[in-house]
C-alpha cells in the first residue's frame, strides 16, 4: 500500500509570544538554516535574533492569523486532504518545525499499513534550508523507526516541471489585471554561500521558473523581473524585493503584480511581507496599483500539480 507525505516549513502552534519564540528557536537552530559552528549559531539565535525579532514576528503573525490558526498549516492540511481525494492514496502533511510533525505524519502512514511512502517537500526550488533539511529529517526518522520493509521515495525539486509551469502560469493568468506594467517574481532569499552550494544554484532555479512562466504568459523581457525577499542580513541573494518595490514606480512601472513561486502555500512571507508590507512600500514610492497573486495553495491548479508529481514518483 502506498502513502504520500507532503512537507512544509511550519509555524508557531499558537498566536502567543512564547509560541513564536519556540518556533523561531527550533527553526533557526537547524544547521542547514544557520550554517555556522554550533557556538556561533547558539549565540546568534538565542542571544541576538530571537530576542530582537520575536516581538516583531509575533506582530506580523497577528496580521495574518485566522480562525483556523496559521494560514500555512490550515491551507497545507486542506491541500493534503484534496490530494488524498484526488489520488485515492493516504496522504499526510508534516511540518519540518513544530506541529503537525513529520514523525506524526509518518506514524499515521505506517499505522495505516503503507509500505511505500512518497515524500514531497512543498518547495519547487531545491535548497539545503528547505528541501534537503526536510528530506534529511525523514531519513533520520526512518532510522529511528527501524522499519526496513518500508520503501521511501523522495522528490527533491520541481522548479521546471512542465505540468507545474503550466498550472502556475494558468493560475497567474487568471488573476493578472489587464493593465499591469510589470510582473515581479519574488522568491525567498538565501545567503549567497548557500545559494551556490548546489548545482544548479537556487537563484538560477528561481530564474528558470520565472523565464518559463513569463514565456507561457507571453511577457517580454521588460515586463517581468526576479527579486529575493526575507533577508536576515548582508550577503544575501539580490536584488532585494523591498528595494525593487521602491524603485519600480520611478522606472514607470506603476501598476504591479507580484507572485511568490518559492512558496507553494501562502504564509507569513507572502500574506504579510508581500501583500501588506510590500504593497505599502510600492504605493508609498509612487505606485498606483498593486496586485498580490496568491500561491497555488489547495486550488484545482495546486492539487493537479502535486497529484501529478506524486504519480511520476512511481
Amino acid at each position: 500500500m502506498k502513502g504520500n507525505l507532503l512537507i512544509n516549513l511550519g509555524s508557531p502552534k499558537q498566536l502567543t509570544i512564547e509560541s513564536v519564540k519556540e518556533y523561531l528557536t527550533e527553526f533557526l537552530s537547524d544547521d542547514l538554516v544557520i550554517d555556522f559552528p554550533k557556538p556561533i549559531q547558539w549565540l546568534l539565535v538565542k542571544g541576538l535574533i530571537v530576542p530582537l525579532r520575536h516581538r516583531k514576528t509575533f506582530e506580523s503573525y497577528e496580521k495574518v492569523w485566522t480562525d483556523e490558526g496559521s494560514p500555512l498549516i490550515a491551507i497545507s492540511k486542506k491541500l493534503g486532504q484534496r490530494v488524498q481525494e484526488e489520488t485515492g492514496i493516504k496522504t499526510e502533511v508534516g511540518m519540518r518545525y513544530m506541529d503537525p510533525s513529520i514523525k506524526q505524519a509518518l506514524d499515521n502512514l505506517i499505522d495505516h499499513g503503507c509500505k511505500e511512502i512518497r515524500v514531497l517537500p512543498l518547495y519547487p526550488q531545491y535548497t539545503g534550508s528547505s528541501s534537503l533539511t526536510s528530506i534529511n529529517k525523514v531519513k533520520t526518522l526512518k532510522k529511528d523507526l527501524n522499519n526496513e520493509s518500508i520503501n521511501y521515495l523522495y522528490k527533491e525539486s520541481f522548479y521546471d516541471d512542465p505540468n507545474y509551469i503550466k498550472n502556475l502560469s494558468e493560475s497567474i493568468l487568471g488573476k493578472l489585471p489587464n493593465n499591469i506594467d510589470y510582473l515581479l517574481f519574488s522568491y525567498h532569499g538565501l545567503p549567497i554561500r548557500q545559494d551556490i552550494q548546489f548545482k544548479p544554484s537556487y537563484s538560477s532555479q528561481c530564474k528558470k521558473t520565472s523565464e518559463l512562466v513569463a514565456k507561457k504568459l507571453g511577457l517580454s523581457g521588460n515586463q517581468w523581473g526576479v527579486s529575493f525577499q526575507s533577508r536576515l542580513g548582508p550577503g544575501w541573494t539580490r536584488p532585494f524585493t523591498d528595494k525593487v518595490l521602491s524603485d519600480l514606480p520611478n522606472e514607470g512601472k506603476k501598476n504591479l503584480a507580484v507572485v511568490s513561486p518559492a512558496f507553494y502555500v501562502d504564509n507569513l512571507e507572502t500574506l504579510e511581507e508581500i501583500s501588506i508590507e510590500g504593497k505599502k512600500t510600492f504605493m508609498d514610492s509612487g505606485g498606483e496599483e498593486f496586485t498580490y497573486i496568491d500561491c497555488l495553495n489547495d486550488s484545482d491548479f495546486g492539487v493537479n500539480v502535486i497529484s501529478s508529481l506524486l504519480e511520476k514518483m512511481d
